[in-house]
């Protein structure tokens, strides 16, 4: 799977959307709260939780 925003915390994925999704279906509504500013700052409309990371491949513009 490929993704191009997202955040993990604590090995968990947090996907990127730009579906405009109710703030209570979001995975980082918790942090949301305490923050107030992430879906400001990725300029995104929420995230979703897309499991544990396990392996992470990093390819490398030339």
């Amino acid at each position: 799977m490929e993704i191009k925003n997202g955040i993990i915390i604590d090995g968990v994925l947090h996907e990127a959307v730009h579906d405009n999704i109710d703030c209570k279906r979001c995975s980082l509504l918790s942090v949301c709260h305490e923050f107030n500013v992430v879906c400001v700052v990725i300029g995104c409309e929420g995230f979703i939780n897309r499991g544990k990371v396990t392996d992470i491949k990093i390819d490398k513009e030339e």
